[in-house]
């Protein structure tokens, strides 16, 4: 399974006109690589964009965003989308609502991630928040006639209670960043405390060992010496691999693509970093379990 964010430039960027309008070769851009992943027998978890389209500032594409009064659309304020009843919620909202109807029978779509990292969204409350997902849910149920799960996702900065207990949540989708950079004791022991809090499946959407970029002090961890294989840091599967190659299989090497400072010259550099884990996970095939 690969979860993919439906706002990836790449792809074509926003999926909707600045009249909520599903953009036809945005589809088709997407469609093509389902398509690809289907032969290939892998699931796809799509989320519908998140906290990036929506800030002002730091990592942010609102400038983009053909919901911005400034491309036409509704929104003066970007925190408009979450306002219950607003024109630009309700653009969105029927955008949605025309991609999940237009893919609801493409059998490799695993489920639904209504918004991805609520929490980081500036200025956006719990109580708002978990109103907006579940506006959303409702509007994906009724969309999809195969009643596929929900989710949606907060970033590790502090937890929302009432995000989780929402019916809107039905699995959790964890995003562990830790500090510490022990990323293996850290995951094992929140996943076992959110199955025991909450009583729902958990799944780890994202992973790295530190939420800082490589190119400051804090994030050196994740370019250390040691990183490539995961040295001594990981022990979250006994397969007869090296346990020390697990977090080269669990943290990709994505900064380079999402901070456009660092882009291509940091992703030579780092080329065959992840060529340890690749080669030990050959042939193995993984289990998914909600136990």
């Amino acid at each position: 399974m690969v979860r993919v964010g439906l706002d990836h430039v790449a792809m074509g960027g926003y999926g909707y006109t600045s009249q909520g309008v599903l953009k036809e070769e945005w589809a088709r851009a997407w469609e093509w690589f389902f398509d690809k992943a289907e032969a290939r027998g892998i699931y796809i978890l799509p989320f519908f964009g998140g906290w990036i389209n929506w800030n002002a500032t730091g990592p942010s594409s609102w400038a983009d965003n053909p919901l911005n009064a400034a491309n036409g659309g509704p929104a003066q304020d970007r925190l408009e989308v979450f306002k219950e009843g607003s024109l630009t919620q309700e653009l969105y909202f029927q955008w949605m609502a025309s991609v999940i109807a237009r893919w609801q029978d493409r059998s490799n779509i695993l489920a639904w991630e209504l918004y991805s990292e609520v929490n980081y969204t500036q200025g956006l409350t719990e109580e708002v928040g978990v109103a907006f997902i579940e506006d959303a849910a409702a509007i994906a149920r009724a969309a999809d006639a195969h009643h596929r799960p929900l989710t949606a996702s907060l970033a590790d900065m502090g937890e929302w209670t009432s995000f989780y207990r929402s019916d809107a949540v039905e699995f959790i989708n964890f995003h562990p960043y830790p500090i510490s950079g022990k990323l293996d004791s850290y995951a094992l022991q929140e996943v076992r405390r959110y199955r025991a809090t909450y009583h729902k499946p958990v799944l780890i959407g994202r992973v790295r060992l530190n939420a800082a970029t490589p190119d400051t002090l804090e994030g050196q961890l994740t370019v250390a010496e040691k990183c490539p294989s995961g040295a001594g840091t990981c022990h979250l599967g006994r397969t007869g691999r090296r346990d020390d190659e697990w977090p080269g299989v669990l943290v990709g090497r994505w900064y380079g693509i999402y901070f456009s400072e660092l882009s291509w010259p940091f992703l030579e550099q780092y080329a065959e970093t992840e060529l340890p884990a690749s080669g030990s996970c050959r042939g193995l095939i993984f289990h998914v379990s909600s136990h």
